[in-house]
C-alpha cells in the first residue's frame, strides 16, 4: 500500500504536472452556449450522431485549473472581439492582435490531442510531424517557449450557399451550425481542423505551407478582410465528406421529440438560427431539384418562394410564413417525375382552354401530400383575384376529410396582369 498517494492526480496535457484535471471542452464552451441559445429545441445534436440530443459539447479530462484558465482568457478574447460581433453583424473585416494566433493554436492543439490515437493507427508514418507540432504548440501555450513554430494558422468564414449542386444535403447545417475538431490527413499530408459555427480554423502540420488558401492566414497582428477563397481539393473533399457524415437522417422517434418540443415553444423555434439555416438549406436543395422539372411546375415553386413579405407583420409571423412557404415549395419540388409531368400537362391544358373559350378555367391536382388548384382568372381586379383564391382554398379545406392532413395550395393566374399575374394561398394543418 502506497501511503500518501493521491490517485486523483493526473498529468496535465499542457503544463505536464501532476494535478487534478478539469473536464475541458475540446471546442470552447461559449460555442455550445450560443448553439443552445439559438437552437429551435434548446439542445445540441452531434455531428456523427444526429439522433443523440446533447446538453453540452464534448469534454475530456485534459487540463489542470491553471492551464484551463490560460486558455479561457484566449477564448474570452475571441468570443468578445470576433465570434459574437461576426454572428451579430456578419462583418468579415476586423483587426486582431497576437491573441487570435494563440487562440487558433490552442484549438488546433486540442484537436490534435483528441484525434491522435486514431490518427496514429491510420498514418503512423506521419506521426513524427504531428508529434513535433504538438510539442511546439504545447510549449508555446504553456509559456515554456516564445516560438510558435513555422506552422501556418488560417481562419475562414462560411456563408449561405446559393449554388453547389454537388453538395450533400445538410451541408449548410454543418458549415453554419456544427462544431467539430480533428486531424485531417491523406498519405502525404496532415493538418489540424477546428470547426465552429460559421467559421473554421485550420493549422498546417505537414507540409508547413497550405496551398490554395487566400485571405485566410493569421499573422501576429493584422486584419482579416474579404474576399477569402480556398482552392484546396483535399480540404474541400474532407468538408463535403464531413457534412455527409452529419446529414444522417434523424430517426422518426427523434423527429417526433423535436416537433413536440417545437409545439411547446413555437416562439423559440421561429426566432431560432436553426430555422434560418434550415430554410436556406431547403432552398438550396430545391434549386437542384428544379433543374430537372418541367417549366410550369418550376414556375409554381418559384412563385411560392418569391411571395412578397408583408412589412407590417411582426418578425415571428414573417418567419412562420416563410416556414409555410418553404414546406409548400418543398412538397411541390419533391413530386416524382411522372407526377410533375402530369401537373405540367394539366396546367398547359387549363391555360389553353381558357384562351380558346375566353372564360375562367380551373384544374385540381392531388397527391398523397398535396392538393393543388390552378385557376386562370382573366378580367379580374387584384381584389377579385385574391377573393377567388381564398374562396377556393376554403372550398378545398371544407371538402377534405377530418383525417386528411394534405397541404392545400391555390394558384390564380391573370394573363392580362403584367406586373404581378399570380395570387396564391395555402393551408397547412
Amino acid at each position: 500500500m502506497n501511503e500518501g498517494r493521491d490517485d486523483s492526480l493526473q498529468t496535465c496535457a499542457l503544463c505536464k504536472q501532476k494535478k487534478k484535471l478539469k473536464a475541458s471542452h475540446i471546442v470552447p464552451r461559449f460555442v455550445g452556449k450560443w448553439l443552445k441559445s439559438t437552437s429551435a429545441t434548446g439542445f445540441l445534436r452531434g455531428v456523427i450522431e444526429p439522433n443523440k440530443r446533447l446538453q453540452d459539447l464534448p469534454k475530456m479530462p485534459l487540463l489542470c485549473e491553471d492551464c484551463e484558465e490560460k486558455l479561457s482568457r484566449l477564448e474570452t478574447y475571441f468570443a468578445n472581439r470576433i465570434f459574437f460581433p461576426f454572428l451579430k453583424n456578419k462583418n468579415h473585416s476586423f483587426k486582431y492582435d497576437t491573441r487570435l494566433l494563440e487562440f487558433a493554436a490552442s484549438l488546433s492543439w486540442r484537436a490534435l490531442l483528441v484525434s491522435y490515437d486514431e490518427f496514429r493507427q491510420d498514418r503512423p508514418h506521419l506521426c513524427v510531424h504531428v508529434d513535433k507540432a504538438e510539442e511546439t504548440w504545447r510549449q508555446y501555450l504553456s509559456g515554456e517557449s516564445q516560438d510558435l513554430g513555422p506552422y501556418e494558422h488560417h481562419l475562414f468564414f462560411f456563408d449561405y450557399v446559393k449554388g453547389g449542386n454537388n453538395l450533400p444535403h445538410g451541408f449548410q447545417w454543418y458549415t453554419l451550425r456544427a462544431s467539430d475538431a480533428t486531424l485531417v490527413s491523406n498519405e502525404k499530408r496532415v493538418f489540424a481542423y477546428s470547426k465552429l459555427p460559421w467559421m473554421t480554423f485550420v493549422s498546417s502540420i505537414h507540409p508547413i505551407h497550405l496551398d490554395g488558401w487566400y485571405g485566410t492566414k493569421i499573422e501576429q497582428v493584422g486584419e482579416v478582410s474579404s474576399p477569402q477563397r480556398i482552392e484546396d481539393e483535399v480540404f474541400g473533399g474532407f468538408l463535403v465528406n464531413r457534412a455527409k457524415m452529419s446529414s444522417v437522417k434523424i430517426s422518426d422517434v427523434q423527429h417526433g421529440k423535436i416537433l413536440k418540443s417545437l409545439g411547446r415553444k413555437p416562439q423559440t423555434y421561429l426566432k431560432s438560427q436553426s430555422l434560418q439555416v434550415s430554410l436556406a438549406e431547403a432552398e438550396r436543395a430545391r434549386r437542384t431539384r428544379k433543374e430537372k422539372f418541367p417549366a410550369l411546375v418550376t414556375e409554381l415553386v418559384e412563385i411560392i418562394e418569391r411571395a412578397l413579405e408583408d412589412p407590417s407583420l411582426e418578425q415571428e409571423e414573417k418567419q412562420f410564413r416563410k416556414l409555410g412557404q418553404s414546406m409548400i415549395a418543398d412538397a411541390i419540388s419533391r413530386l416524382p417525375k411522372n407526377q410533375a409531368l402530369n401537373l405540367n400537362l394539366m396546367i398547359e391544358s387549363t391555360i389553353r382552354k381558357s384562351s380558346i373559350l375566353l372564360e375562367e378555367t380551373k384544374c385540381t391536382f392531388e397527391t398523397s401530400e398535396l392538393i393543388i388548384s390552378f385557376m386562370v382568372n382573366q378580367y379580374c381586379s387584384k381584389d377579385q383575384q385574391r377573393k377567388k383564391v381564398m374562396d377556393e382554398a376554403k372550398r378545398l379545406f371544407e371538402k377534405r376529410k377530418p383525417d386528411d392532413k394534405r397541404y392545400i395550395v391555390v394558384f390564380s393566374w391573370n394573363p392580362f396582369e403584367l406586373d404581378f399575374p399570380y395570387e396564391t394561398g395555402y393551408f397547412i394543418s
